[in-house]
């Protein structure tokens, strides 16, 4: 053992875009298994494809427990 640590990422997951409202910059994706994860335009990993965003669009992304439930980060196209 090199005696470095490695940090734990995130299990990357994937699912579709469910719903989606632009001006205010936010939306749902639903993921393989049945859950519902919020995410906004900043948890994309690139802001370019915020545009390119639309209802059933298949995402990857990573999942986080928050306050008020299950939300997404790192969300990319696929």
């Amino acid at each position: 053992m090199s005696g470095y640590r490695v940090k734990p990422h995130p299990e990357r997951l994937h699912g579709r875009v469910t719903s989606l409202t632009h001006e205010e910059g936010f939306g749902f994706i639903s993921a393989l298994d049945g859950r519902e994860f919020f995410f906004r335009r900043e948890s994309m990993a690139s802001g370019d494809q915020w545009k390119q965003l639309k209802i059933g669009t298949e995402v990857r992304f990573a999942e986080h427990d928050g306050e008020k439930g299950p939300f997404a980060s790192a969300v990319t196209i696929v």
